[in-house]
């Protein structure tokens, strides 16, 4: 019988019959006999994978009733990380394998398919054992309040400007600078800064977390406005290692620019790899800009081309050529000595053997083992040489992102099967997940994730 009630509790029933016609290897009393646990997860341990996602399982719920004993300070940066998110996702979802696994699998009558379907399932499963915690924790941190601004305003405005395609003359910049300046008194920034190692499995990650709060008293909603983020290159040698939790313009890996929907909860956060002083982060600077009224001006130079001294200029031209190609050279050849002596230190002997077996591991698809190799490097990267760093660092870099554009490949696929099956709360999950982690790939990868997922979503 179905009873159906309505918003004003009017009340209807109908009665049908119908029956279930199952598959030949498919009994009744096999869909019927498994029972599940507490947390969903089958008791059933017959079918492949089912140790370790019931290990999983185990592992995720130790680290949630781990979690609530957490200072405030570690559940602030599992919140800005979005970890607290990741996990309620993985936990329904491993459930959903669980039942995939023991039961929805049975359906599928091409075994191609099924197989298929089966190895992609534990590939997940594989994934996700990767990304679940066993600890997190705060080893420094800092808090302050900053109105003021460290860098040369001017010279920022001149750099930011220039990336917009704006010519301005000395005047106009200097008007612009001014007007600049008059509406920082409307913007507050409260910054957190947080050393964090989490720590997984195998593995672990070590990295300074940003977080700042921004207020704009007077809000205009001005479609000119925007955010610049400031971060010298003395707080961050690789400006590839910041990794922003927003979406964000990169003017020239030192500036960086946002709206102000590009804010999370009114936050602006980020992460730069390995722990760095958080006292260092007093040096970046976040300004309030907006476009003003260009003043007319007239011609504030001219250039004076003097024929008598054509020949003396061409001689000066050429010594200067001939000394930046001899620089160049020597720049050249020194970096090379170095490097042949930094290839016999055996931690960095090690990484380009890693480097080499993750390539090959990648070109055959077996990215999980990749992955591994990747954090073997990560662990042993801190080690070496300042100077070796900057040379492999594009390397690794490579790699990196070749792992991660298969992670969202992966996402997006876990999303769409979602969407096509009504799984909601997972779909909507899975596009929160996404939404943080597509910003690791490089732009015209994000540009793509974007056209793809967000941009006529209906998850916004």
């Amino acid at each position: 019988m179905i009873e159906c009630y309505d918003n004003s509790s009017n009340y209807q029933y109908d009665s049908r019959d119908f029956k279930i016609d199952f598959p030949s290897n498919i009994t009744p009393s096999s869909t019927n006999t498994t029972q599940q646990t507490s947390s969903g997860l089958n008791n059933n341990l017959n079918y492949t994978g089912a140790t370790e996602i019931k290990n999983l399982i185990s592992d995720l719920n130790t680290f949630l009733t781990k979690q609530q004993s957490y200072n405030p300070d570690q559940k602030e940066a599992m919140d800005d990380l979005g970890i607290s998110n990741n996990l309620d996702y993985y936990n329904k979802r491993l459930a959903q394998i669980d039942q995939d696994l023991n039961n929805n699998v049975n359906y599928i009558k091409d075994i191609p398919t099924k197989n298929a379907r089966i190895a992609d399932l534990l590939k997940e499963v594989e994934n996700i054992s990767l990304n679940i915690p066993s600890n997190v924790e705060i080893i420094d941190k800092s808090e302050f309040v900053k109105n003021s601004i460290s860098g040369n305003l001017e010279n920022i405005l001149d750099i930011y400007t220039k990336s917009k395609k704006m010519t301005l003359n000395k005047g106009e910049l200097k008007d612009l600078t001014n007007n600049i300046f008059s509406i920082q008194k409307d913007f507050s920034i409260s910054t957190k800064v947080k050393q964090v190692r989490i720590t997984y499995n195998n593995t672990k990650e070590e990295f300074t977390l940003v977080s700042k709060t921004l207020t704009i008293q007077n809000d205009s909603n001005d479609s000119t406005e925007k955010i610049l983020e400031i971060i010298p290159i003395e707080v961050s040698i690789n400006p590839k290692s910041i990794v922003f939790m927003n979406n964000n313009q990169n003017i020239n890996d030192s500036i960086f620019e946002f709206s102000e929907n590009d804010l999370s909860n009114g936050k602006l956060i980020y992460t730069v790899e390995g722990f760095i002083d958080p006292k260092m982060f007093e040096k970046t600077d976040t300004l309030l800009y907006k476009e003003f009224p260009i003043k007319n001006s007239g011609i504030t130079g001219f250039f004076v081309l003097d024929l008598n001294n054509s020949i003396k200029n061409s001689l000066y031209y050429s010594i200067i050529i001939c000394i930046i190609f001899g620089l160049f050279i020597f720049f050249i050849a020194s970096k090379k000595i170095k490097m042949m002596k930094w290839r016999k230190d055996e931690k960095v002997i090690k990484i380009y053997s890693l480097m080499k077996e993750a390539k090959k591991e990648i070109n055959k698809k077996d990215y999980i083992s990749a992955k591994e190799r990747y954090n073997e490097i990560k662990n042993i990267y801190p080690e070496i040489n300042k100077g070796c760093k900057r040379c492999i660092y594009k390397k690794i870099e490579e790699i990196r992102v070749d792992l991660d554009k298969k992670d969202i490949s992966n996402m997006i696929k876990e999303y769409n099967e979602a969407k096509s099956q009504n799984r909601n709360d997972d779909a909507k999950l899975i596009y929160e997940n996404i939404k943080i982690n597509y910003k690791k790939l490089p732009k015209k990868y994000q540009k793509k994730v974007y056209e793809k997922i967000f941009k006529n979503s209906s998850e916004k």
